[in-house]
């Protein structure tokens, strides 16, 4: 926690998610950490949107993928 808040302030955090099979990619917009709320910087840089859209090209066969091969 302590490098990413140092990241936070100083600027380099370009944007925060997570990622999973359920949720895809979700993308974080504030932490809460030791009672305080630290804002982070989301969707300015369209990270988290271009993930997603990979994952689930992948996922619906949109885009050939070693992890999801077609089955027929």
């Amino acid at each position: 926690m302590p490098e990413l808040l140092g990241a936070l302030d100083s600027g380099r955090v370009l944007e925060v998610f997570g990622a999973g099979t359920a949720c895809v990619v979700c993308p974080v917009g504030s932490l809460l950490y030791r009672e305080t709320t630290y804002q982070v910087p989301t969707m300015q840089n369209g990270l988290a949107k271009r993930f997603h859209k990979e994952l689930t090209d992948m996922q619906y066969g949109r885009k050939s993928s070693e992890w999801a091969p077609v089955v027929v």
